[in-house]
């Protein structure tokens, strides 16, 4: 294969162009707010909050990572995101255990849109664990099974439940 020299960096045929950011939107369904989740470039994700009464878009915090939207969920009023995330590097791997005592790489959490500074944390890290929903603006089901060995920070003021039987409960139903 012939690489030119100037294009080296450049992955794939020299005609494919760039790809465009990915926008994945989260509706309240009691309030006028929709938390977009904007990916690209590669590993980063963008949240933004979009105010539908009054058409004002906040943007927020850059994560790097992956945010799994469809392992999403948005409170009802819109107050809190519920999501699923995963960084393998080594500098988070080193983070959780310093922070936590727990590797870490896959994890769910609640936060305040539109920053991604967790309130509420949940190890995700065994490859079955993640996501979860809303049941009302103040009660949270998510999909861990051992509370008291995955969840690292109790939200305030939320209740939160387990998924029971080993079942999922999940925000995209096909």
């Amino acid at each position: 294969m012939k690489v030119h020299p100037q294009r080296s960096h450049v992955k794939g045929p020299a005609s494919t162009p760039p790809a465009p950011a990915r926008i994945w939107g989260l509706l309240a369904s009691e309030a006028d707010r929709v938390v977009l989740f904007r990916r690209a470039p590669t590993r980063w994700t963008r949240v933004y909050l979009w105010d539908t009464a009054t058409d004002t878009l906040t943007s927020g915090s850059w994560f790097h990572g992956r945010l799994y939207e469809w392992m999403s969920d948005l409170s009802p009023d819109g107050e809190h995101l519920l999501y699923t995330a995963r960084n393998e590097s080594k500098q988070q791997q080193a983070l959780a255990m310093e922070r936590y005592g727990v590797r870490m790489w896959s994890w769910t959490a609640l936060l305040k849109p539109t920053q991604v500074h967790a309130i509420g944390l949940w190890n995700a890290s065994d490859g079955w664990s993640g996501g979860g929903a809303f049941q009302d603006s103040r009660t949270i089901q998510v999909n861990h099974t051992d509370l008291t060995k995955q969840q690292l920070i109790r939200p305030p003021g939320l209740t939160v439940v387990p998924t029971q039987g080993g079942g999922r409960v999940d925000t995209v139903r096909h």
